[in-house]
């Protein structure tokens, strides 16, 4: 069966856990529509849902961003910092799930990277699940934490730091032009 049917089939049907994790892939095209408020909700669930230090998550912190200048702005800082002015390294998405983290010493048996990568993945699922494109990011967390202005506009809260980041979507079968 293709990709298409089986996203379609994915779409009508409860998927289980193991189909997710088969049929999950990374998306770098999106549609520009915004998901809908249901599915951005069972993404938090699936976020929240997600193995952490002891089952506290007061270490995480999760950004919904989806104001459209701001993404506008870190895909173009992300652009610079990869050294390739004309690529799209949000790749279109109008939805980033941005994870960030405590960073401390004060608990050395903490790992809250790891946490952060559990909550990653179970979004990354969810979207499948959901008929949704996602596709981790790194490079634009990395381009995040050296711009200050960018950062200081997320009011993350003192000692937090961005970590990971999952864009979402519905996808798109337009290319986005690699340079």
């Amino acid at each position: 069966m293709d990709t298409s049917v089986q996203n379609i089939r994915v779409r009508r049907e409860k998927m289980d856990t193991l189909d997710a994790i088969r049929l999950r892939h990374s998306c770098r095209r999106y549609q520009q529509t915004d998901i809908r408020q249901y599915e951005l909700d069972m993404l938090l669930q699936a976020a929240h849902a997600a193995p952490a230090d002891c089952g506290r998550h007061d270490h995480l912190c999760l950004s919904v961003i989806q104001d459209q200048a701001f993404l506008e702005k870190w895909d173009h800082i992300s652009a610079k910092y990869l050294n390739a002015p004309n690529a799209h390294p949000l790749y279109g998405a109008r939805t980033i799930l941005l994870i960030s983290v405590f960073v401390c010493d004060c608990v050395p048996h903490a790992n809250p990277y790891l946490n952060a990568g559990c909550m990653a993945e179970n979004i990354t699922l969810a979207a499948t699940a959901l008929g949704l494109g996602s596709v981790l990011l790194a490079a634009p967390v990395r381009a995040l934490l050296q711009c200050s202005q960018l950062l200081a506009q997320l009011e993350l809260r003192e000692q937090f730091q961005p970590a990971i980041a999952v864009a979402v979507g519905y996808q798109s079968s337009e290319a986005i032009h690699k340079p």
